[in-house]
């Protein structure tokens, strides 16, 4: 398939290199120079966003920062969606609101667009490692089709494909983990700070854990031992 792959940040670098190593041929646009210069020196062709480069794209690939820039390049009067022809998809792979994604979806909708919300769960299954493995998870949500249609790029950089409903549930699942991640930090934090005023030494508190502990939460990744700084 020919992707239009727009944000070459650092996730989306190794999930692009993903599916042009899997045969999709994948054009990159990034408001970055630096970015474009990376995506240039991995082989990868970048071009500005433009009614010939998103009209030829089978597949159009967001991984962006925020609400702001998505609905910007996604759902503004001037938005690449304007130029994308009926029948083509959207994977849209950023951490946004279920309201902006929403609207997005409306705009793809009007065009005979197909889109898939594709969440990266980078909390879940590592990072940018993960991403260079192939071994993200990623929660879809949308219609069926458009989400059989995607399986095979999706696939290229994540191992865990979970489909979660047929709207925005993508968003508020990855929103969901998110949550959960910083509260359990949070609570760590706070449970840290408990032993260490209650004299208990900085060392002992970040080496005790549960005997039941899982592999997950072993000695080398504990999340005590990563508590092992001063808090001011």
């Amino acid at each position: 398939m020919n992707i239009l792959w727009i944000g070459y940040g650092k996730m989306g670098e190794p999930m692009a290199a993903r599916a042009a190593a899997a045969g999709h041929t994948v054009q990159v646009s990034d408001m970055s120079r630096e970015r474009c210069d990376a995506a240039r020196a991995n082989d990868l062709e970048v071009v500005a966003i433009t009614p010939e480069s998103a009209g030829q794209a089978d597949v159009i690939l967001t991984s962006l920062p925020n609400d702001a820039a998505a609905l910007q390049l996604l759902a503004g009067v001037t938005s690449a969606l304007s130029h994308v022809r009926a029948g083509a998809l959207l994977i849209e792979t950023s951490t946004i609101s279920a309201s902006a994604s929403a609207s997005i979806a409306n705009i793809a909708q009007a065009r005979g667009i197909g889109y898939v919300r594709g969440p990266v769960s980078v909390s879940v299954s590592g990072s940018v490692t993960a991403a260079a493995n192939g071994a993200l998870t990623t929660f879809l949500s949308g219609a069926h089709d458009a989400i059989e249609q995607a399986r095979p790029i999706v696939g290229a950089y994540a191992s865990n494909l979970v489909v979660v409903g047929d709207a925005e549930q993508a968003r508020t699942m990855k929103l969901a983990i998110n949550l959960m991640v910083t509260t359990l930090v949070a609570s760590l934090c706070e449970a840290y700070t408990l032993c260490t005023k209650g004299c208990i030494e900085a060392g002992t508190a970040c080496v005790t854990r549960p005997k039941h502990s899982s592999a997950a939460t072993s000695r080398r990744r504990s999340p005590w031992r990563r508590c092992a700084r001063t808090f001011s």
